[in-house]
């Protein structure tokens, strides 16, 4: 069993994502727009439906790898060898 301490990870100090006083319904949103089409991002933070959630998370990295496979068109063609 591997548990991590994350009050001493000089990283993160603890850090977790959550939902602040002053925040916007599409801040999430805007945490997850591609830069230049190039960097993408995934994680809870940029999740809207399960924010600050491990399942978020997973469901945020679902979403950009649609991205790359259909909307950037890396989907492997039928007929070649991978």
């Amino acid at each position: 069993v591997y548990t991590s301490d994350w009050n001493e990870d000089p990283f993160s100090r603890g850090s977790y994502a959550y939902i602040s006083v002053k925040q916007m319904y599409d801040d999430p949103f805007r945490l997850s727009e591609p830069v230049s089409d190039r960097l993408l991002f995934a994680g809870e933070a940029t999740s809207t439906d399960s924010y600050g959630y491990t399942h978020g998370a997973l469901l945020t990295a679902r979403r950009e790898v649609t991205r790359l496979l259909f909307v950037y068109g890396l989907l492997p063609e039928p007929d070649k060898p991978l």
